[in-house]
């Protein structure tokens, strides 16, 4: 029983120390998994400090460098703004921008306050600067709020800006671009330059080419400087009797044939006149002292003096062949040698239509080129012999036509749509048995017949009443109204409204007449009648 008990006892120590083992095995293990964790956890938390720590050095880095290239790039833009506005501010160009109410921004070049001949441009208004006339004040004002709506082009609304402005005596150029912030107009730039010598130069070599021309055709120069000498003495009496509207046709044909002859100062001189709301005597004299300069400066060239000149005359005078002329329809073609005389008597004051309208194609070409147009100017007829008294009146008003089919009937090139870009004006000279025939034709845009009524009512020329009675072509008619002009602005071009009222005129004086056919989109013809002075005299 004994030994049973010890065994029991022996085999329950055992147990206890087996359970003891157990529980030091366990605790043992549980507490080695714990330290493995959080040394696990000090393991990840070392490394991301590590890698913190790595980041903030290459951070810093970066910061650093950063720093570096930026101070550097600052030092760069710095350096090549200070090159750039050197170089602005030496070279003979002015460079400034103007906002909405003309006034200048701070950032213009040095250059400005020489070409403009101020200093200190900043906020000070590019309007007065230029010291511009009351018209061309308004001018340059309108272009500008063109511009600033934003409704066109900028190409065709700078377009519109003067850019030829003299301060000084000295002719300075200003060429404008649009500034846009977000699409929308910020400010204009504009680039001046100092254009004196060129335009000197220019008018030298342009000068050389006037003399050129009529070297090429003096005698229709002279009798175009005949012809003025008469139409201003006609103007002077015209003065007297106040006759304004015949002055203004005078003075209008002479600018008009000045053009062709390339007289530009004597162009604009009667330019300045017509701007008046009445012509006087010294814008008269005016005229004739630039036309009598030119002749006599240029005499050691053209070989004329110009008090030397009288009115047109030819081998005997005008009063000799009237008289003779009288003698000859007396005696009548009874005999050859009567007939004969009467031939001889016609010859004699006859010329070429070309040598009477002078260097008619040169004036095209260069309104061509003025008005950014293609023209090409087809002129036949121009060794047709005419009837010097009877036609000497209506050759000259055709630079009024010539002048209309370029200006308003030829379109931009871009408008010309299928039709080809390069815009055809046509003069034709020719006679018959009955006389004489001239034709003025343009592939162009066209007369638009309402338009011209709707003017002319506006200007007070017809009523309400009489337009609901007229035709289409009664309605082209009125293209003849004194003061009546289709011409958005008036300038040295056209836009008078006294061009074709002189053609009219001097058709009516040769008892002649014109008819006007005109299509939209296809073009307009003039085509004028003048019957032979036999003709004449036997309706008169």
């Amino acid at each position: 029983m004994a030994t049973e008990l010890e065994q029991w006892k022996t085999r329950a120590e055992a147990a206890e120390r087996t359970v003891e083992v157990l529980k030091k095995k366990v605790t043992d293990l549980y507490n080695a998994s714990e330290i493995s964790t959080i040394h696990g956890q000090l393991e990840k938390a070392k490394r991301r400090d590590e890698e913190n720590r790595k980041k903030r050095e290459i951070a810093e880095v970066k910061t650093r460098e950063l720093q570096k290239y930026s101070e550097t790039l600052e030092a760069e833009v710095a350096r090549r703004a200070e090159i750039m506005k050197t170089i602005l501010n030496n070279v003979h160009f002015g460079f400034l921008l103007m906002d909405r109410q003309f006034k200048i921004q701070p950032d213009y070049s040095q250059y400005c306050e020489t070409l403009l001949q101020q200093e200190h441009l900043q906020d000070k208004s590019l309007l007065d600067i230029l010291d511009l006339s009351k018209r061309d004040r308004e001018h340059f004002s309108l272009g500008i709020d063109q511009i600033y709506e934003d409704l066109l082009p900028d190409t065709v609304s700078l377009r519109q800006l003067p850019s030829r402005f003299d301060i000084n005596n000295r002719i300075i150029n200003a060429q404008g671009s649009v500034i846009r912030r977000d699409g929308v107009i910020d400010s204009i730039l504009f680039t001046l330059s100092d254009v004196t010598d060129l335009e000197e130069a220019q008018y030298e070599a342009n000068l050389n080419h006037v003399l050129l021309g009529i070297l090429k055709q003096k005698e229709a120069f002279v009798d175009f400087v005949k012809e003025c000498k008469q139409q201003l003495n006609e103007a002077r009496v015209l003065l007297q009797a106040n006759d304004q509207a015949e002055i203004r046709r005078n003075i209008h044909t002479i600018k008009g044939n000045a053009a062709s002859w390339g007289l530009t100062d004597l162009m604009l001189q009667i330019h300045l006149a017509e701007d008046k709301p009445l012509i006087n005597l010294a814008d008269l004299d005016g005229a004739e002292d630039l036309l009598r300069n030119f002749v006599d400066t240029n005499y050691p060239v053209i070989g004329v003096v110009y008090d030397s000149l009288e009115e047109a005359t030819y081998s005997i005078s005008q009063q000799q062949i009237r008289k003779l002329d009288s003698i000859i329809h007396k005696i009548g073609d009874v005999t050859e040698e009567s007939a004969n005389l009467k031939q001889w008597s016609k010859g004699i004051q006859q010329k070429a239509a070309a040598d009477m309208l002078g260097p008619i194609d040169e004036f095209v070409k260069k309104l061509a080129l003025r008005l950014g147009k293609d023209v090409n100017f087809i002129f036949e007829g121009g060794d047709t012999q005419v009837d010097v008294p009877v036609m000497k009146g209506v050759l000259q008003t055709v630079i009024h036509l010539l002048r209309n089919a370029v200006d308003h009937g030829i379109e931009e090139p871009l408008e010309r749509g299928r039709k080809h870009r390069i815009g055809k004006v046509r003069l034709l000279v020719g006679s018959d048995a009955e006389g004489y025939w001239l034709e003025v034709a343009d592939d162009g845009r066209g007369i638009n017949a309402d338009r011209i009524a709707e003017i002319a009512k506006e200007r007070g020329l017809v009523d309400a009443e009489q337009l609901a009675a007229m035709s289409q072509e009664q309605k082209l008619q009125l293209i003849f109204l004194d003061g009546l002009s289709s011409a958005t602005q008036t300038t040295e071009i056209s836009g008078r409204g006294v061009g074709m009222s002189a053609v009219q005129a001097e058709v009516n004086r040769a008892f002649g007449s014109i008819a006007i056919i005109s299509k939209a989109g296809k073009g307009t013809a003039f085509k004028i009648r003048v019957p032979a002075s036999e003709v004449k005299q036997s309706v008169a």
